[in-house]
């Protein structure tokens, strides 16, 4: 039976390989080296700790975690550069945890914190050309819309996805005047939006607060994108990802859960938890 962990990591194995060879003018072993710096940053140490404390290793989890780095960090990016945001993804993945599930998504924590020391993310690999004359489509879409709406079904995320992508056009509308059907339809939005900011793992799960969670998220992204101060849209997921942390941890205390009574984001034992972890 095919699982949407093992669909998310097929669509994003895939998604690598047509980068690879659609972006040619970078030679092939320059990529090796960015590989070579992911594997002795992150999956090395992650395969140690899971050994050392006896957990499962889960090797999907783990691709799915490499591969949105490969795909998002620039192709500039050194071994040494690679090695810092695989180390930085480790240390976030299974050191800020709160009842067994990160506080953070550790990809995206990953790239904000290399990004600060000059490893900035490019997204080379979700929005490729050749493009269509409308809205300047990346051919990817064809491929990210039907895997990111089965995902969303899946994970029961539809809406954070609608409240996302709302609450990127409502702000952008207000910011600039116009729609955003370019940023909407050029490939790195729907990738972020579909496979990044669904992540099960460091998202709510009642409507109520996905809503709030996904438009805070989508209004946040034209913002960074207009400012270019930090990454447009991996900082966005973070500030949220870290109000949903501290509202978990607060509920996590026997004397708030009295007072925050009608507030609960317990996870439902049968939702399929997967994602960039």
């Amino acid at each position: 039976m095919v699982t949407p962990i093992t669909v998310t990591t097929l669509y994003l194995a895939i998604l690598y390989c047509l980068a690879l060879i659609v972006n040619r003018p970078v030679p092939l072993w320059f990529e090796l080296f960015r590989v070579s710096g992911l594997i002795a940053g992150f999956i090395i140490p992650h395969l140690i700790y899971s050994r050392v404390k006896h957990y499962p290793i889960r090797i999907e989890n783990i691709l799915i975690t490499s591969l949105i780095i490969l795909l998002i960090a620039s192709r500039s990016t050194t071994l040494w550069g690679m090695v810092v945001i695989g180390l930085v993804t480790f240390l976030i993945k299974t050191g800020l945890r709160l009842k067994g599930l990160p506080l953070f998504n550790p990809a995206a924590a990953g790239l904000v914190l290399g990004a600060v020391v000059g490893v900035i993310p490019s997204w080379w690999g979700v929005s490729l050309a050749p493009r269509l004359p409308w809205f300047d489509i990346s051919w990817l879409m064809f491929i990210t819309l039907p895997v990111g709406i089965y995902l969303a079904v899946k994970y029961q995320k539809l809406p954070t996805v609608i409240g996302t992508s709302l609450g990127l056009i409502v702000s952008y509308l207000l910011l600039n005047r116009e729609l955003p059907l370019r940023l909407l339809f050029e490939g790195t939005a729907a990738f972020f939006i579909f496979i990044m900011a669904t992540e099960p793992k460091t998202t709510p799960v009642q409507d109520k607060d996905e809503w709030w969670y996904a438009l805070s998220l989508g209004s946040l992204i034209p913002l960074l994108l207009k400012f270019e101060a930090l990454p447009p849209y991996l900082t966005p997921l973070i500030i949220v990802n870290g109000l949903f942390a501290l509202e978990r941890l607060l509920l996590s205390f026997p004397s708030q859960k009295s007072k925050l009574g009608s507030i609960k984001l317990q996870l439902k034992p049968d939702l399929p938890r997967s994602g960039s972890q």
